[in-house]
């Protein structure tokens, strides 16, 4: 059993994670002609000759395939145990009985968990978001109730091939062929044939007589850390103008993103009921401005012992407002703060903190004590 990487095999390791990001991350207008032959090789496809029909963004796609005539069964299904019974399981096998779990880890950190995070849970997942919040304003004004209800279609016709967002899943596994950990000669074909769709697709909607073939976006805005960020544009576009704004990995509205740091409401953060986009708010506007500009003083600042991180507790008295936060840092993203709203009863950081966390109900702010509740508080950031 092969239980460590070489040197080259470890800056190969890195190579393949870059290639990935890159394959996940671009945005190429598609080579129809070569994004076409790549999805005609699903094994499904073999003997037959599906229409293909190339759309500008996922939900163009969904709008077409609601107009569409004759496209047959979606074939989801079949593509899902395609992959599952000959790359899954085939390869799992092989790997584990191959391969040490040390590397296993190493590789799946690098390349599953790497792209994951930066290409589906920053870009993918958020374009699924996106369409389930535009399909009612979207396909269905443009479509109308009597093609098809709203549900149905998202039942239906959901993709398994998201293209070049599936490079986490397909490029882990071909990982291990590329580094030599496996013999390429015991590779499945499938393998091949899934990673050229992520090479050269966007996401594809497949049925039995019918490919749907997505555009890759236009523009993607990433900050730093790899999230989708933007405050001068979408964070992410297609061609016909699909997209949505962005600040550091969390969804936020058009004038949120936009509007320049000096022009933002402070009073945004009151009525936003999102926490991570009242985060973003703050951070934007930057806490010192909204505690001046909303005018709020400061009851208590506390230091909790167990983690060591700062609260400050202010009171907000603005027409029929009256109102008391708890500011705090975002645990891992320092600069970024938190605005908790908290009971009238509360007039302690501790207590906020406290009820914050579910160590004491409502009805113990003023009775609990201070030492029990505190030893009881989470000894980790959160």
């Amino acid at each position: 059993m092969i239980t460590t990487l070489t040197s080259e095999q470890e800056i190969r390791l890195k190579e393949l994670q870059a290639e990935y990001l890159g394959i996940g991350r671009s945005t190429a207008s598609l080579d129809k002609i070569v994004a076409e032959a790549a999805v005609r090789a699903i094994p499904y496809y073999q003997g037959k000759n599906p229409k293909v029909v190339f759309c500008q963004s996922p939900r163009d796609a969904l709008n077409k395939i609601a107009q569409y005539k004759d496209m047959g069964e979606n074939i989801r299904g079949n593509i899902g145990q395609n992959i599952r019974g000959n790359i899954w399981q085939n390869i799992r096998e092989n790997i584990g009985q191959n391969i040490g779990q040390n590397i296993r880890e190493n590789i799946r950190e690098n390349i599953r968990g790497n792209i994951w995070q930066n290409i589906n849970v920053n870009t993918r997942d958020d374009i699924c978001a996106n369409i389930r919040e535009n399909i009612r304003e979207n396909v269905w004004q443009n479509i109308g109730e009597n093609i098809w209800q709203t549900t149905y279609l998202y039942g239906q016709h959901d993709t398994y091939l998201y293209g070049q967002h599936d490079i986490y899943f397909f490029g882990y596994y071909n990982s291990f062929y590329e580094l030599g950990l496996l013999d390429k000669s015991t590779k499945p074909k499938e393998l091949d044939i899934y990673m050229e769709i992520c090479k050269q697709c966007g996401w594809v909607y497949t049925f039995e007589n019918a490919i749907f073939i997505c555009e890759r976006p236009c523009e993607l805005h990433l900050n730093d850390q790899g999230q989708l960020h933007s405050e001068s544009d979408m964070a992410y576009r297609y061609s016909d103008g699909f997209g949505s704004y962005y600040l550091n990995g969390t969804e936020v509205s058009k004038e949120i993103a936009l509007t320049p740091a000096k022009d933002l409401d402070p009073h945004l953060i009151l009525s936003e009921l999102n926490a991570d986009v009242q985060r973003q708010i703050i951070n934007k506007i930057g806490i010192e401005r909204v505690i001046q500009k909303l005018g709020m003083p400061s009851l208590d600042k506390w230091v909790d012992p167990n983690t060591g991180k700062s609260y400050e507790l202010f009171h907000l008295k603005s027409g029929d407002l009256d109102r008391k936060y708890l500011f705090y840092e975002h645990a891992s993203v320092p600069g970024m703060y938190y605005a908790r709203a908290v009971p009238p009863e509360v007039s302690m950081c501790w207590q906020a903190r406290a009820w914050i966390v579910g160590v004491i109900e409502r009805d113990e702010i003023n009775s609990c004590d201070e030492i029990e509740a505190v030893n009881n508080l989470p000894k980790y950031l959160s």
